[in-house]
C-alpha cells in the first residue's frame, strides 16, 4: 500500500466531536454508576404498630444515639461497665416485651484465654483476661440446638464513638431481635446474637467465645456484621470458607443487594491493613459464615467523626432490611444443620449496579468465561470471511495479533507514566495525595495521561506498523481487528485468574459478552464493511461497558482513596492510586482505544489529554487547591490527617535489674506520606529524631518505640525529647525464677503485674545462638515453631498483645523456653514491654496539653500516654 493511501482523506474517519461525545459518554457513565452505587436507600420506617412485621430504623437510629454517647475503649469503665450495661438493659426490655411463644436467654461471658495469629504478614500472640460477651439465644422451634450466629463488637477504638464501627450494625442486631421476639410462632432454628465486647485489641472477644462458650458448639453458620468505613451500603465481601454456595443462596433473597467476590480477593490478599471476627470463627471454629461491612466514607473510620450526625436512620433501614431478612430465611432453612457440609466448592458471586444480584458455582463460571472468550475471539473471524476474500484472512489474523501487542504496550507505557514519572513527580515536589480531599483530581491526573499515552501508542505503533507491513484491508477493518486483539488479551487474563484460582474474571467478562453481542449484531445486519454503522453498533454497546466498569473502578478507588490516609508513610500512595486509576481505565476504555485510528488530526486529542493533566497538576503545585486535607464544616466533610502522639517515659535495664538509660518525649507514629512535613510546620523544631536513628534505637528490641501496631516498626515515626509523663501505675515485669535444665536450655518464670494493655515484644539473643523455642502464653503451632516466626527470622522479635477488660485484673504469670547452640554467660533475653494508658486525658502535663493544641484543625489527634521498660535477662 503507498503513502498516497495513508495520506488520503478515508472514508472511514470520523468526524472531530466523536471524540468528545465518547468523553462525555464516559463522565456521564461515571456518574450514573456513581449515584447507582451510593443510592437504593430505602424510606426509614417508626411506627411498630403500623409495621409490626418490620425492621424499623428509626428504632435502631435511638438506639444507636444512646449507645455512641461514650468512647468505648475495651478496659474502660464507658465499655466495660456502660456499654454493656446499656446493652444489657434493652436486651431485658426485649425480652420482657416478646411474645409469649418466644423464650430468649441471656448469658453473660467473662473470658480470658489467647492465640497466635498472623496479621497483615506479622506474626503475633494475642492475650486477653477478663474480656467480655453479651450472648442472647432466642429459642428455634426445632427440638436440636442448632442454631445461626449474627455477630457485631460494641467496643471502639480509643478516640472514637465508634458509631458505623461497630454500634450501628449492633443497634440493627437489637432491633432485628425485637423484631423476631414479637412474632406469634418461633423460627425453625434459634439465632444466636453476640455482642462481643474486645474486636479492636483485635478479635479476642470472638475468639472467647467460639472456643470456649457452651453454645458455640452449636453454630452451624453466622453472619458477621462489621464496618470499614462510615455508613453507605454493607457489602458482602467474606463467605465460606470456599464461598459456600448455600449460604450465597440465602443471601439472594435480600431486598438490597450489594457483593462482589472481586472485594474478597481484594480483602484477603492482605493489601487493606484490617481484619473482622470472620476471620475468627471461621479458622478457630471451622464454621461457614458472611461477612459484611460498610465502606463508604472511610475518611471518618476509627477517629471521632465515626458519630451518629454523619450516619441515618436510612443507613440503618436498608442493612437491617437485609439482616432480617437473612435471619428469617437462615433459620427457617432445612438445609441449617448441614451448612458445613452443603455446597463447599467456590462460588462466583456479584451484583449487577446494586440491582440484580448473580452467583454461581465457580466451575460453571470456569466454563461460561472460557466459553465466552473462544467464541468472542472467533466469531469476528467468522464474520470477516464473509466480506473479504480467503487470501485475506491471513492479514486480518495478522492485524488481530498486531491489535494484542498494541494493547500490551499501550498498557505498559500508561502504567510506566502513572508509576515512574507522574507520582514521583508529585510526592518529590511536596504534594503526595493532592487527590485526598478531592477525590476528582485523581481521576483527572491520572485518567487523562493513561488515556493520553495509550491513544497515543497506539497511534505511533499502528503508523510503523502500516508504513512496513503491506495490507489490502481497509481501516475499518483495521480497527475491528485490533478490536478483536483486545478480546484476545482479556480472554488471556481470564484464562490466567482461573489457571490461579481466583474469581475477579467477570468484571472482564461483561465487557467480552456486550462486545460478542454488538459484533453478532453487525454480522446479523451485513454493517461488518459499512463506513460506519458498525462503530454506531459497537460504541452503543459500550455505554453499557462503560457503566458497569466505571461502577467497578469507582467501587475500588473510592474504597482505597480513604484507605491510603491510614496506611503509613514508608510507600508513595500516589503510585498505588495512579495505577488503580491507570487500571481503571484501560478496563473502561480498552474498546474504545482502537477507534482512535478513525480520528483525523489524532495528535491534538492527546495534546489536549495531556494539557488536562498538566494543567491540573500546575493548579494543584502551585495553588492550595489540592491540599489533602479538611476541617469539618457545614457544607463539608472531614477529611483530616490522623496522628497518634504517645508522650513515653522510657526505662532500660541492665541484666543486673539496674537503670542504664532513661529518657521522656513524645513519639509521633507516621501514619500517612505527608505526617514528617505536617509535624515539622507544626513543632517548628529540627529536634525530631526518626525511629531508627542510633541516637533512638540504642540498640533496643523494636528501637524502643512504644508500640501497639505489628506494622508500626515498618510504618516509621519520630521521637522529640521532652519531659517526663505522669503515670499514676506502672507496669513491671518480674523473674521470678530460671530453671537451667542444661547448658545449652533454660526456663525462665515471670510475672507482669496487672495492667489494662501492654504491648510485650520478645527477643531471644540471635547473636549467640540463642532461640525461643516454647511457651505457655499461647498454644505453640506444631506446623510454625516460635523460633520459625517471621518477626523472629527477621530479628524484631515476637510481639504479644495483653489486653484486659474487666477491672479484677491478675497478675498473667508465663514462662519461656530457650535453647543456645552452644553455652553463653551473657544475657539470653531482651524483654521490651510497653504500657498503654488511653481514656487517660486527666493526667495530661500542661506541656503534653499544649502541644497537641497546636495541631491545625484538620488534624485528628489519638493521645495517650505509656511507659516502654526495657529488660535483659
Amino acid at each position: 500500500m503507498d503513502d498516497k493511501h495513508h495520506k488520503a482523506r478515508n472514508a472511514h474517519h470520523l468526524p472531530w466531536w466523536t471524540f468528545f461525545l465518547v468523553l462525555g459518554t464516559i463522565g456521564l457513565s461515571s456518574l450514573i454508576s456513581d449515584f447507582l452505587f451510593n443510592s437504593h436507600f430505602p424510606k426509614a420506617l417508626n411506627d411498630e404498630f403500623e409495621h409490626p412485621d418490620k425492621f424499623l430504623g428509626g428504632k435502631a437510629f435511638k438506639f444507636l444515639d444512646g449507645l455512641t454517647k461514650h468512647v468505648r475503649v475495651t478496659g474502660t469503665y464507658e465499655n466495660e461497665v456502660f456499654g454493656y450495661e446499656y446493652l444489657l438493659n434493652e436486651v431485658k426490655k426485649i425480652q420482657s416485651d416478646s411474645h409469649a411463644s418466644q423464650l430468649i436467654e441471656i448469658d453473660h461471658q467473662v473470658v480470658s484465654g489467647s492465640y497466635q495469629i498472623n496479621f497483615w504478614s506479622y506474626d503475633l500472640a494475642n492475650v486477653y483476661r477478663n474480656v467480655q460477651n453479651l450472648v442472647v439465644r432466642l429459642h428455634g422451634s426445632a427440638k436440636t440446638s442448632d442454631s445461626l450466629m449474627f455477630n457485631c463488637h460494641f467496643d471502639s477504638v480509643p478516640g472514637s464513638p465508634g458509631a458505623s464501627d461497630d454500634a450501628a450494625n449492633c443497634a440493627i442486631m437489637m432491633e432485628v431481635l425485637r423484631v423476631l421476639s414479637r412474632a406469634p410462632q418461633r423460627l425453625k432454628y434459634s439465632i444466636i446474637f453476640l455482642f462481643n465486647g474486645a474486636e479492636e485489641t483485635p478479635l479476642q472477644a470472638s475468639h472467647g467465645f467460639i472456643t470456649q462458650h457452651k453454645w458455640a458448639k452449636d453454630i452451624k453458620t453466622f453472619v458477621n456484621l462489621e464496618s470499614c468505613g462510615s455508613g453507605g451500603k454493607e457489602m458482602l465481601f467474606q463467605a465460606g470458607p470456599n464461598r459456600n454456595q448455600w449460604l450465597i443462596k440465602m443471601y439472594s433473597h435480600v431486598p438490597h443487594p450489594s457483593a462482589q467476590v472481586a472485594a474478597e480477593e481484594i480483602f484477603q490478599s492482605g493489601i487493606i491493613p484490617s481484619d473482622t471476627d470472620f476471620r475468627i470463627f471461621r479458622d478457630f471454629g471451622h464454621v461457614p459464615g458472611l461477612d459484611f461491612a460498610h465502606n463508604r466514607n472511610g475518611y471518618r473510620y476509627h477517629t471521632k467523626y465515626d458519630n451518629i450526625n454523619f450516619l441515618t436512620p436510612e443507613f440503618l433501614q436498608r442493612t437491617g432490611d437485609n439482616a432480617l431478612v437473612l435471619a428469617r430465611v437462615i433459620a427457617n432453612s432445612d438445609e441449617l444443620p448441614r451448612a458445613k457440609e452443603l455446597s463447599a466448592g467456590n462460588t462466583v458471586y456479584f451484583d449487577i449496579l446494586g440491582l440484580v444480584f448473580v452467583y454461581f458455582s465457580a466451575d460453571f463460571g470456569a466454563m461460561l468465561n472460557i466459553a465466552l472468550c473462544i467464541v468472542a475471539v472467533v466469531v469476528p473471524f467468522l464474520s470477516w470471511s464473509r466480506v473479504t476474500r480467503a487470501s485475506h484472512m491471513k492479514y486480518l489474523l495478522r492485524s488481530t495479533m498486531f491489535g494484542c501487542l498494541f494493547f500490551v504496550i499501550s498498557m505498559l507505557v500508561a502504567f510506566i507514566c502513572c508509576f515512574h514519572v507522574v507520582a514521583p513527580f508529585l510526592d518529590k515536589t511536596g504534594h503526595s495525595m493532592s487527590w485526598y480531599g478531592t477525590p476528582i483530581f485523581a481521576t483527572i491526573i491520572y485518567g487523562s495521561v493513561s488515556l493520553a499515552v495509550m491513544l497515543a501508542t497506539y497511534d505511533i505503533l499502528h503508523g510503523i506498523v502500516a508504513s512496513t507491513f503491506y495490507s489490502p484491508i481497509s481501516l475499518g477493518l483495521t480497527v475491528q481487528t485490533y478490536l478483536n486483539g483486545v478480546n484476545i488479551v482479556w480472554s488471556t487474563l481470564i484464562w490466567l485468574s482461573l489457571h490461579f484460582g481466583y474469581r475477579f474474571g467477570y468484571g472482564v467478562a461483561f465487557g467480552l459478552f456486550i462486545t460478542l453481542v454488538t459484533n453478532t449484531t453487525i454480522i446479523l445486519t451485513k454493517k461488518v464493511n459499512s463506513l460506519r454503522a458498525w462503530v454506531i453498533l459497537h460504541f452503543l454497546g459500550q455505554i453499557f461497558v462503560v457503566i458497569w466498569t466505571t461502577f467497578i473502578v469507582n467501587m475500588v478507588v473510592g474504597a482505597f482513596i480513604s484507605i491510603l490516609g491510614r496506611m503509613g508513610g514508608d510507600k508513595n500512595p500516589d503510585q498505588l492510586i495512579g495505577c488503580l486509576i491507570c487500571a481503571g481505565t484501560i478496563l473502561v476504555c480498552s474498546y474504545l482505544l482502537p477507534l482512535v485510528l478513525l480520528l483525523r488530526g489524532r495528535f491534538k486529542y492527546y495534546m489536549i489529554l495531556l494539557g488536562v493533566c498538566f494543567v491540573t497538576v500546575a493548579i494543584i503545585t502551585s495553588t492550595g487547591v489540592g491540599f489533602p486535607y479538611k476541617a469539618p464544616s457545614h457544607d463539608s466533610e472531614p477529611r483530616v490527617q490522623r496522628h497518634y502522639v504517645t508522650h513515653t517515659l522510657r526505662t532500660f535495664y541492665d541484666q543486673g535489674g539496674h537503670i542504664r538509660h532513661t529518657d521522656s518525649g513524645y513519639f509521633f507514629r507516621v501514619i500517612d506520606r505527608n505526617t514528617h512535613r505536617t509535624l515539622k510546620n507544626v513543632l517548628q523544631t529540627s529536634k525530631l529524631i526518626d525511629q531508627l536513628d542510633p541516637e533512638f534505637c540504642r540498640n533496643e528490641t523494636y528501637c524502643g518505640i512504644p508500640t501497639y501496631h505489628v506494622r508500626q516498626i515498618d510504618g516509621g515515626g519520630y521521637w522529640l525529647p521532652g519531659p517526663r509523663p505522669t503515670l499514676t501505675h506502672v507496669n513491671r515485669l518480674q523473674q521470678n525464677s530460671v530453671n537451667r535444665l542444661s547448658p545449652t536450655e533454660r526456663v525462665y518464670n515471670f510475672t507482669l503485674t496487672e495492667n489494662v494493655c501492654s504491648v510485650m515484644v520478645i527477643r531471644p539473643n540471635k547473636e549467640a545462638g540463642i532461640e525461643l523455642t516454647d511457651w505457655d502464653l499461647t498454644p505453640v503451632n506444631p506446623q510454625k515453631p516460635l523460633s520459625q516466626a517471621s518477626e523472629m527470622r527477621k530479628g524484631l522479635g515476637f510481639p504479644v498483645l495483653i489486653q484486659h477488660g474487666l477491672k479484677d485484673r491478675p497478675k498473667l504469670s508465663f514462662t519461656l523456653k530457650l535453647t543456645a547452640n552452644e553455652p553463653f554467660d551473657g544475657a539470653w533475653l531482651d524483654i521490651l514491654l510497653v504500657t498503654h494508658h488511653w481514656e487517660y486525658s486527666k493526667e495530661f502535663t500542661p506541656e503534653y496539653k499544649k502541644l497537641l493544641q497546636m495541631f491545625p484543625d484538620w488534624a485528628y489527634t489519638v493521645s495517650n500516654v505509656a511507659n516502654v521498660d526495657g529488660y535483659k535477662f
